[in-house]
């Protein structure tokens, strides 16, 4: 019974890494607030999460820790020590544990390490693993390639502007397909080179090693397979031609600001950085005021343009050093193998190791990136136990004999002759006591994962019925939830905030319209939310004092009850003074705190001040171009406040010339706080 479980479990770790393989690059949903990343996050971690268990259940029952050497372990394992250093130092250490990155790169991690060592099955990993890939790129290439060319198929994965695929930006798709592209070019090549080495090869270009090594292809299918190849190689290249100018479409804040953004955060925390998934908070604070001028100034980016200037930004120097060890040692193991004969693997590492100064990896390119290394890297030598066992034989006199080790693909699996008696009970004493710990923090690790799933899943749940106008009962009762799922996420205590207020105030109109007047209890309910409201607000300012939004959404409470409590002016204006100081370039916060100078406290000339920094910080901002208008013609100064307008962009002339065709230039009359400048 135990010889048969352990041999589903071997077989159910490669097999399941094929079946993510597939499924990853093609997994998104409308069931979340982000339809692509999160959702292959969720996956990609869930996925890792359990055949790393299975690993260990393994390794239990097995009853002895095999942990195989490979050339990139020492790497890997110190960048996963950076990881949780930087967490642990970061700018809020709370905040990173219910983001999804940290467990992202941390999965990533364990995904490589669980390949590396389970490769020993009955299941060909390698073979399935690579095919579950080109299946999937079949699938993208195919659809994408129909889609651009305007072909009436269901909007599988596409926004409006066919800027997103199924497996995320164009830039995304462009990385998978042009990694498969190499694996179908290695596999023509060795079609046509005339040279048979399908002893030792499985027909994509994967050398296998004797144990798994396949005798040629199927009889009669040899030329068929390769034109299949050669037909899907024409598939890929096509697409990749087709969706490749579409990258000058997206929206992306540029190389040049993502290094501006590192080296700010370098002069501060050169060692670790701010944090895993802390990106937004630092591209508010230092992003440049000359990014006032791109297309995407009012887009606060969840990652930098690069891989590089992202793992800066977030694990600092240390991450990155021991990030490009990580690709130093795999390049120069990828030139050796390309000079010993094997090109495709090799080839595909150095690809994805060059774009990672001018692409971001999301979710799918980071798997693919991880599993081309565990493919590409496997087991040499003694496993680290087996290295441990056999200088403790030689120390105690064993005969060599006794410590005869058998390999596949040279990495050592085990003692021939089994440990029996007290050697054997305390072996397996050892391995449970360091498997069992593992399996239980994993499963931790998941649980408080799906939490974070659960809460996303209601919040935009909570979001729909909010849009379509439904019920204030079930909307509000949706929010909770979200909350309380994952209540150390500030986005749903401030999602929380907004709806207790807007609910207290949606009874007090209700009231009013049927000129009704309420009870001691109505009155004591909406003390409640508002109460409530600002509680929330608080906890998401505790949360994450480092982000903008969490005060501009304080501020906002503070203002719309201004008219129940005297400071809460002074309130609302702090809050927003501190937004400022964490989003310093933004013309937006300023062109709001002057509205609530203006229209709060009826200060003109500090919503005019507040408005002109605006103004200066971006000159073609409508809005706070607009609001400065309106206070000049509150002060009468005509000629100003028609200055304004001159300068608004085109849109909003024509909206003007629209309301009074014959007068262009003019602000229009049936706006009240403008009928000052017709005087």
């Amino acid at each position: 019974m135990k010889e048969q479980l352990l041999r589903y479990i071997r077989n159910a770790i490669p097999a399941g890494f094929a079946l993510l393989a597939f499924t990853l690059p093609l997994f998104f949903g409308t069931w979340s607030t982000e339809f692509f990343d999160f959702n292959k996050s969720i996956l990609f971690i869930t996925s890792t999460g359990l055949l790393f268990i299975l690993w260990l259940i393994r390794l239990t029952l097995e009853g002895r820790i095999r942990f195989r050497k490979t050339i990139l372990d020492i790497p890997l394992l110190i960048l996963l020590l950076v990881l949780f250093s930087s967490s642990f130092f970061s700018i809020n250490r709370i905040l990173i544990f219910t983001r999804i990155e940290f467990w992202l790169w941390v999965s990533a991690i364990i995904l490589y390490f669980t390949y590396t060592n389970n490769r020993d099955s009955e299941f060909p990993a390698d073979i399935a693993v690579i095919r579950a890939l080109k299946m999937s790129g079949a699938i993208l290439a195919v659809t994408t390639f129909a889609k651009l060319l305007g072909l009436d198929l269901p909007n599988y994965g596409f926004d409006n502007e066919k800027n997103f695929t199924p497996i995320g930006t164009i830039i995304s798709l462009d990385l998978f397909l042009i990694t498969l592209l190499i694996f179908e070019l290695g596999s023509i090549k060795k079609f046509f080179s005339g040279i048979d080495e399908r002893l030792a090869t499985d027909g994509d270009g994967l050398h296998q090693g004797p144990t798994l090594a396949r005798v040629g292809p199927p009889q009669g299918q040899g030329i068929r397979g390769q034109l299949y190849s050669f037909l899907y190689l024409v598939l890929l290249v096509l697409t990749v031609i087709t969706v490749n100018p579409l990258t000058q479409k997206l929206t992306d804040q540029g190389l040049s600001t993502s290094w501006q953004v590192a080296s700010e955060i370098v002069k501060e925390k050169p060692l670790l950085g701010v944090g895993p998934g802390l990106y937004s908070e630092a591209f508010a604070i230092y992003k440049p005021f000359s990014f006032n001028n791109d297309p995407s100034w009012n887009t606060v980016f969840q990652n930098a343009s690069s891989v590089i200037f992202h793992v800066l930004t977030l694990v600092g120097l240390a991450g990155l050093l021991s990030l490009l060890l990580i690709f130093a040692v795999a390049i120069i193991n990828a030139v050796k193998k390309i000079g010993q004969g094997e090109e495709v693997l090799p080839i595909a590492a150095l690809f994805l190791i060059l774009s990672s100064a001018v692409a971001y990896w999301n979710p799918a390119i980071l798997f693919l990136f991880f599993l081309v290394l565990a493919l590409n890297n496997k087991a040499t030598g003694d496993s680290y136990v087996t290295i441990l066992e056999k200088r403790v034989a030689t120390a105690e006199g064993v005969p060599s004999s006794a410590s005869t080790l058998s390999s596949v693909e040279g990495d050592a699996v085990g003692w021939d002759e089994p440990l029996t008696g007290p050697a054997s009970n305390l072996r397996n004493l050892l391995s449970s006591i360091l498997t069992i710990p593992l399996i239980g923090a994993t499963l931790v690790g998941l649980w408080g994962v799906q939490k974070i799933f659960a809460a996303e899943l209601t919040y935009k749940k909570a979001n729909n019925l909010l849009s379509i106008g439904a019920p204030l009962i079930p909307t509000y009762s949706s929010f909770v939830k979200a909350a309380a799922y994952n209540p150390l996420d500030p986005r749903y205590r401030i999602a929380f905030s907004t709806i207790s207020l807007s609910s207290a105030q949606t009874i007090i109109e209700n009231a009013t319209a049927r000129n009704e007047r309420m009870t001691a209890a109505d009155q004591d309910f909406i003390k409640n939310l508002i109460t409530q409201a600002r509680r929330e607000a608080d906890a998401a300012v505790t949360l994450n004092p480092d982000s903008f939004t969490t005060f501009e959404n304080r501020a906002n409470f503070y203002k719309r009850i201004s008219n129940l409590a005297p400071d809460a002016y002074d309130l609302s204006v702090a809050d927003y003074k501190s937004a400022i100081l964490k989003n310093p370039a933004s013309p937006i916060l300023r062109a709001r705190l002057g509205v609530i100078q203006r229209d709060v406290k009826k200060d003109y000339e500090a919503a005019k001040a507040t408005l002109l920094e605006a103004v200066s910080l971006k000159p073609n901002y409508s809005e706070a171009r607009l609001e400065l208008a309106r206070i000049y013609a509150f002060l009468e100064k005509k000629d100003s406040a028609l200055s304004e307008y001159f300068t608004l962009p085109d849109t909003s002339l024509r909206i003007v010339t629209q309301m009074q065709p014959n007068r262009p230039v003019n602000p229009p009359t049936n706006n009240p706080s403008l009928l000052l400048c017709n005087k």
